[in-house]
Formats: C-alpha cells, sequence, structure tokens
C-alpha cells in the first residue's frame, strides 16, 4: 500500500512537565481528524494513521498517513491547537514516501537540535562555536568529551527511528 511519512515538529507553548506519549499523541490526532473531517474522513484514514515515532527531547515525531490522506492530514495538524490541555502547534518540517527519505529528514531535524539552532536545543551550536573560538581551539580537530556524548546520544536516536520505521 501507498503510504506517505510525515515529520512533524511538535512547538511548545510552554513545554509540559511530562514527557510526551505517542498514544497520547495518536489520540489527539485521531480526535481531530474526527472534529475537522467527521466520521467519514476519520474512517478513510483510520487504518495507515499511525504515530510510528516520537522524540519527546527534541520534540518531533514521524507519523504514517496512506497517500490519498496526506493533505488531509496535513490540514487537520495544521488546525491542532491543544494536547492533553497543553497549547502547542504542529509544524510539518518533511513528507516522503519511503521511511528512508524520512530518516534522511529526521536526522536532520536530531543534527539540529543536538548542534544547531533548534529553540529547544539542549546545547546550542552557536554558543559551543563561540565558546571554542574564544578559547582558542579548532573545534573540527578537538572534539570534547561533551560533544563525543551528544554523537552517542544522536546515533542511539537514529537507531530507534530506523527501528520504529522498519517494520513500515
Amino acid at each position: 500500500f501507498k503510504n506517505r511519512y510525515l515529520v512533524v515538529e511538535l512547538l511548545w507553548q510552554a513545554k509540559p512537565d511530562e514527557a510526551t506519549k505517542g498514544a497520547r499523541l495518536y489520540h489527539a490526532i485521531r480526535e481531530n481528524v474526527k472534529a475537522t473531517l467527521g466520521e467519514f474522513g476519520s474512517g478513510c484514514m483510520d487504518k495507515a494513521l499511525q504515530v510510528k515515532y516520537l522524540n519527546s527531547r527534541a520534540d518531533f515525531c514521524v507519523v504514517r498517513v496512506n497517500r490519498s490522506s496526506e493533505r488531509e492530514l496535513r490540514s487537520v495538524l495544521t488546525l491542532m491547537r491543544h494536547l492533553d490541555g497543553d497549547e502547542m502547534v504542529l509544524r510539518v518540517r518533511h513528507v516522503s514516501g519511503t521511511a528512508k527519505q524520512c530518516l534522511k529528514a529526521a536526522s536532520v531535524l536530531l543534527r539540529r537540535f543536538y548542534f544547531g539552532s533548534h529553540p529547544n536545543a539542549e546545547r546550542p551550536g552557536a554558543a559551543v562555536a563561540t565558546i571554542t573560538a574564544a578559547a582558542g581551539l579548532n573545534a573540527a580537530h578537538t572534539p570534547s568529551l561533551a560533544d563525543q556524548e551528544w554523537q552517542r546520544t544522536l546515533n542511539q536516536d537514529l537507531a530507534e527511528i530506523r527501528t520504529a520505521l522498519d517494520g513500515s
């Protein structure tokens, strides 16, 4: 069957205390599909709609849907504003027809989160570059222990995504 994979970024008004669960997000999406598109739209989308992967640290997920319902799902995700009372916005970052292309897009988001300029980044890349330059070090030649730890965490997250998408 023909599916589409959507890499969706979760942008919180105020990040919730507890980690977001995939089932919680799935049920919220289903409820919004039903409210927006009605019973028929919900029925058309129900079989293929699935939250394949959720990273609550980097605030993004991978959602699978059948190809014919991709546009409808994008509109529903755009209209979502709450997840169990927490204000948020969903932004579709990438749409692909294969799990492999979805993995590439997700890896770009993860790299941006761990090493780049993501708004919720635990370790913003610009600050690290400034500190490294101020210390007179060449960041390309002297990876710190912290950089190696972040790279290890990134690789673990990518392995989790790969495992989640393999069963597609």
